[in-house]
């Protein structure tokens, strides 16, 4: 039923697809979020060759486990390459990663459930996956969650397709547990909420909660203890495993806690945010109304059913979980997502297979026509506004824009036929692919011209530096530690070749350059003559660059 060969152009299919998707001006905008603090971490453990530990200038960092700066760092090392482009393409490749681990569980549901299949339909999942926004903005960020949502997604897929389609309860507990524990070692034991989440609910509909209490489990439970383990024990003999274990305390207290609206605000914007970030596809979901589908197709193949099921209580209970924390962000969730791209894939194979259904439906139908329409009337608009505004704008972003126009023009026209589904899929798709291609060659460049914050500051800093006489190449920093501008000061422009952090802010070093954030400077600074000052504004925070010069 699958040739090697249509595995093999499934995978090369997906590589050029992830890759043309995700890596066009991924290197334009400069770090934001915490991007530089993880980059900081990875090229500070590749100088002072010092793992086990991960440093923050000089400091044991102890907020988050080491796994995803190893993964950085070994990339960094393999690639001789620490640019904002590699540093992110990390994530891509881990985003790319789990779309073929999700192709793979959905051909061997496909396979047991002897569904005949097609080299689209083997595409599906992995497809909706990729274009999933909440998906793509984090596999363009030098951040955990993309790697973090890779390994979730392997240990509760590996446990679903060991358990539920071979028949192997160890093997299942036991690899999942395996890449739980790497979970812990990513992003502390938040990995252990999404796989109790999803399996716990799912026993217990199933009525076989007693699996929960089987030496399986337990094998599984100690399989991820063994794996946290190695690292921890290390860990202990070294600093002790407390600082650590109070910071990542520290840090679900503080999401907790960290309230800026009220609940209903929260619940208004998560969900809402939830809305945008998974759409087009979370419309989708609504076909789970359907008795005609979950009674005669469902039905029918059982083990589509099941997966469904789980993903189900994965997506569903981890949602849930984090909507009731007024403290949640969304992308919380997004280790989740595995469960709500196999829901979403297997309405659509439901279309594939019967695609007069969708035509039948007349909220299908608008839904599509209404995206069409708003997508033409709004490429036409901005086309015209980009066209009066803005100068010297690439051929890349007309290009996408024209390819856009078209796609939505020629959906409308297309579907008259209403026979087939094959093109309503692509065309969800590729919508998501030209917007996405839109945003980042129009709105990158524009704001490395009128912001790029971190880079004009390093620039700026390098200048004085350079024309100071004792040509100092050192940094010295003073009740702030702004990672995105040693990143690039240090690893970029090379202006400088150390940081040090002030421990006494009130005694300044002779001849030394320290950064200040103004309200922590006093007048006696400014008005002296025996030190040279220096204003930068960075983001919307004042700093002086200061040096005593007596």
């Amino acid at each position: 039923m699958y040739s090697k060969t249509q595995t093999i152009l499934v995978i090369a299919f997906l590589v050029v697809f992830a890759l043309f998707l995700y890596l066009p001006y991924i290197n334009v905008k400069e770090f934001e979020g915490e991007e530089g603090r993880r980059v900081l971490i990875a090229l500070q453990m590749l100088e002072n060759k010092k793992f086990l530990i991960p440093q923050f200038l000089g400091k044991p960092y102890f907020t988050k486990p080491p796994l995803f700066n190893w993964i950085l760092a070994f990339f960094f090392y393999l690639t001789k390459n620490f640019s904002e482009f590699m540093a992110r393409a990390v994530s891509s490749l881990m985003a790319l990663g789990a779309s073929i681990f999700i192709t793979y569980i959905w051909k061997k549901t496909l396979e047991t459930s002897k569904i005949k299949t097609s080299f689209w339909l083997l595409l599906i999942p992995a497809l909706i996956f990729l274009t999933t926004p909440e998906v793509i903005d984090k596999a363009i960020r030098a951040e955990i969650d993309m790697t973090y949502t890779f390994i979730i997604t392997l240990a509760l897929f590996l446990w679903f397709y060991f358990s539920e389609i071979k028949n192997k309860k160890t093997l299942a507990f036991i690899t999942s547990g395996f890449f739980l524990g790497l979970g812990i070692l990513t992003k502390t034991f938040q990995a252990l909420t999404f796989f109790y989440l999803a399996i716990i609910p799912y026993l217990f509909i199933k009525k076989r909660y007693k699996e929960l209490f089987s030496l399986s489990h337990f094998l599984g439970i100690s399989t991820y203890c063994f794996v946290f383990l190695v690292w921890a024990i290390p860990v202990n003999f070294k600093v002790g495993l407390i600082p650590f274990i109070k910071a990542w305390l520290a840090e679900y207290h503080t999401a907790a806690s960290t309230v800026e609206v009220s609940l209903m605000q929260h619940l208004k914007s998560f969900t809402l945010s939830a809305l945008l970030g998974y759409s087009p596809w979370i419309f989708f979901l609504i076909l789970y109304k359907n008795k005609d589908f979950r009674k005669k197709f469902l039905n029918t193949h059982p083990v589509l059913k099941d997966l469904a099921l789980f993903s189900i209580c994965l997506f569903a209970f981890s949602y849930l979980f984090y909507l009731i924390f007024p403290g949640s962000r969304l992308r919380y969730i997004l280790p989740s997502v595995g469960g709500f791209v196999f829901l979403v894939a297997i309405s659509n194979l439901y279309f594939f297979v019967y695609p007069s259904k969708f035509w039948q439906v007349s909220f299908w139908k608008y839904l599509s026509y209404f995206l069409a329409g708003i997508l033409l009337i709004s490429s036409l608009a901005f086309f015209i506004y980009i066209k009066f505004h803005f100068h010297q704008l690439s051929l890349f972003l007309y290009f996408n824009l024209l390819l856009l126009i078209l796609l939505c023009f020629y959906f409308l026209i297309r579907t008259k036929n209403k026979k087939s589904f094959n093109f309503v899929f692509l065309f969800f798709v590729l919508i998501v692919f030209f917007v996405k291609q839109i945003y980042v060659s129009f709105y990158y460049p524009y704001h490395k011209q009128r912001f790029n914050y971190y880079r004009k500051a390093a620039a700026k800093i390098a200048q004085i530096l350079e024309k100071d006489i004792y040509k100092n190449k050192v940094l010295y920093l003073c009740h702030s530690i702004p990672h995105h501008l040693i990143y690039y000061l240090k690893y970029k422009i090379k202006a400088i070749n150390d940081v040090k952090i002030l421990a006494n802010c009130q005694k300044l070093p002779v001849n030394q350059w320290v950064l200040i954030p103004q309200k922590y400077l006093s007048d006696f600074y400014l008005n002296s003559k025996d030190y040279q000052t220096n204003y930068l504004k960075i983001r919307k925070k004042d700093y002086f660059l200061v040096k005593q010069i007596k």
